[in-house]
């Protein structure tokens, strides 16, 4: 038997007392004597109530004694030890984050890892033993799962793979955050074949509770990391602030924050900008570039190098330990350019409004040049927009480098796929609104009123948005190399431009037929985003028939089906081309950035996820904490049964 708690044998203390207690209890009785009658018969009664078995009074104190000393061992928690389980198999974990390429100037984390896990097999494989070889990357994978030592030239050949270089870095150590707990579950899966192998995790993190896992810290204490962990370009009051926030992991240390503007305001003219920084270990200081540290206020730019130095007190340049977050990149500083054209015998000062109105709210993501064609006799371009807008007069051929937007066309232009009835259909008509569309979101189609229109006999290929009773009230029509949009009414003889509804709908067309070419999510309308971490998920819209990616190793990936998705695996910039219905190719960049977690080389975290499998049941402790309480329950019973006899 075993004592899990031997604390709890205090309790037998608690016999001391009981002695104690009754060394000090009187041990006399006072007798009374009747002189009278009553005499004889008091004395038989008070014979039956003055105790005389001495065996009975030992039996309470032995059974006191016995509940003392079993409330004591209930306290300390007594068990019969199971039979011991003997095993020779270990499972190695690996963590392959991107904190893992941090080098002492010999080998990286990762390389280091590996090694020491190529020791812990030959080590394995010498005794007979087992072992199970887990990667803990984005995903987590078995490099080898119980490998005997029948298994000694593959496994090894596996971890020599495993800790190749390519250009200097390891190939099979990623540049995301390892998901522990990933293999942590699959070592529970080999746990559950023998509950007895020991876990262990190679990392350079350190766990407060890191339960039955031995964590191997792969971490050097020459290791240390200055790093730029955000930024961010803000446009306020038309003007840019550049925003930088850095810190130093390891030691403190003086850095020197550099900031390189290309293409300040659509001219060739780079802005150099460097501030100092002092971090204290773990400290993340922001440093901003505004109007009081350029020569010149920045409106617009092409793009943004950021990178901080490590300095001594001499100024000379120090190297850190991990180089993936010394640089950074700030892109989308210039909007896209679109022109558009608006052509109509006599314009209407609602859509002109409107137009106005998207070019100067929306200044930050369209750089909108809006071209007016007026009068009857003036003849509309059908070539060099990126938006056509015509209303009333149709031009004879539609216009194939652009979207095309028609507005009560009195016939139908040459390409346009659409037949128009003869005449016009007059009445007091309420619109109706088709199936869900992005154009047509917070347009409420039953406030909108018609009094003539056009029926559209026939719209290959078109959807339609829009009903004046059973016709098509508008319509759209979204494929590669042609985008049209139809309303076959004229707002003259509507209170569409009146009601907040056109506003809404011109400004979903806008984002529909325009979108962000770059953003993190598949909803239009999304903003457009240039930063991203290793792993997220890039949302890419083609204006075009084809888009073209180059990632920071320059590897392409052409993509026709839009939005389409891809995983940013690899720090750096990544290059978007493509080639829009106007012909011109628009170049278009974002930055992906390590995790900021990764930057801290000695992270601490609460706490690791600990596997966990059942062991069999001959190698469970055996507890006795109900036996002793049973006992327990059946001695102060019988103490009970022994004082009722006692004084009854």
């Amino acid at each position: 038997m075993s004592i899990l708690l031997p604390m709890g044998l205090l309790g037998l203390i608690g016999i001391a007392v009981l002695i104690l207690i009754y060394i000090l209890k009187p041990n006399y009785q006072q007798k009374l004597v009747s002189s009278t009658y009553i005499w004889e018969l008091s004395l038989k009664y008070r014979k039956k109530k003055i105790p005389v078995s001495r065996l009975r009074n030992l039996i309470i104190l032995i059974c006191q004694l016995l509940i003392i000393a079993a409330c004591a061992m209930i306290l300390a928690q007594p068990v019969i030890r199971a039979e011991e389980m003997e095993s020779n198999e270990r499972i190695a974990v690996i963590d392959a984050s991107a904190g893992m390429l941090a080098s002492d100037g010999a080998a990286f984390r990762f390389v280091r890892a590996v090694e020491q896990v190529k020791e812990l097999a030959e080590e394995t494989f010498s005794q007979s033993g087992i072992i199970t070889v887990i990667l803990a990357d984005t995903e987590a994978s078995f490099v080898a799962r119980r490998a005997d030592a029948t298994m000694r030239d593959e496994v090894l050949a596996q971890l020599d793979e495993l800790a190749r270089c390519e250009n200097g870095v390891p190939v099979h150590c990623s540049y995301g955050v390892a998901d522990i707990d990933a293999g942590m579950e699959l070592a529970e899966q080999v746990l559950e074949e023998n509950p007895s192998a020991a876990v262990r995790l190679y990392t350079g993190k350190e766990y407060i509770d890191s339960g039955i896992v031995d964590v191997v810290d792969i971490g050097s204490e020459n290791e240390w990391n200055a790093a730029i962990v955000d930024a961010s370009a803000t446009l306020d009051e038309n003007f840019y602030t550049f925003s930088v926030d850095v810190a130093s992991y390891g030691i403190g240390a003086n850095l020197r924050v550099n900031c390189e503007v290309y293409g300040v305001n659509g001219q060739d003219v780079t802005e150099m900008l460097s501030l100092p920084a002092r971090c204290d270990v773990g400290e993340t200081v922001t440093v901003e570039f505004n109007s009081d540290s350029v020569d010149m206020m920045i409106y617009m730019f092409d793009y943004v190098r950021v990178y901080i130095e490590a300095v001594d007190t001499a100024g000379a340049v120090l190297t850190d330990s991990f180089v993936w977050d010394d640089t950074f990149y700030l892109y989308g500083g210039t909007p896209q350019k679109i022109n558009i054209q608006y052509a109509s015998p006599k314009p209407n000062p609602f859509v002109s409004g409107i137009l106005i109105g998207l070019r100067d709210s929306l200044s930050s993501r369209w750089d909108i040049d809006l071209t007016e064609v007026r009068g009857e006799n003036a003849v509309p371009e059908i070539a060099g927009f990126d938006l056509y807008i015509f209303e009333h007069t149709m031009p004879e051929i539609m216009p194939t480098d652009g979207v095309v937007f028609l507005i009560n066309p009195d016939v139908s232009p040459e390409g346009a796929g659409i037949t128009l009835a003869a005449g016009e259909v007059t009445g007091d008509f309420t619109l109706s609104a088709g199936d869900a569309h992005p154009i047509t979101e917070r347009v409420n189609a039953s406030d909108i009123t018609v009094s003539k229109y056009k029926q559209v006999k026939m719209a290959d290929g078109f959807e339609t948005l829009l009903y004046v009773e059973n016709d098509p009230a508008f319509m759209v029509k979204n494929e590669p190399g042609v985008k049209i949009a139809l309303m076959p009414f004229s707002l003259n003889s509507s209170n569409f431009s009146v009601l907040m509804s056109f506003p809404a709908l011109m400004y979903n067309m806008m984002n529909y037929f325009f979108p962000a070419t770059i953003t993190d999510s598949q909803e239009t309308g999304s903003a457009a985003e240039y930063i991203f971490e290793v792993n997220d998920t890039v949302i890419l819209n083609g204006r075009g028939v084809q888009l073209t990616v180059t990632d920071s190793a320059g590897a392409e990936t052409e993509l026709d089906i839009f939005p389409a998705a891809i995983e940013a695996l690899c720090p750096g910039t990544y290059t978007v081309s493509q080639i829009p219905l106007s012909g011109v190719e628009t170049i278009e960049r974002f930055y992906v950035r390590i995790a900021p977690s990764e930057s801290d080389l000695g992270l601490v975290v609460d706490e690791l996820y600990s596997p966990y499998a059942e062991l069999p049941e001959r190698f469970n402790d055996f507890d006795l904490l109900l036996y002793f309480a049973i006992a327990l329950v059946a001695l102060e019973f019988i103490e009970w049964i022994l004082q009722t006899r006692e004084h009854f």
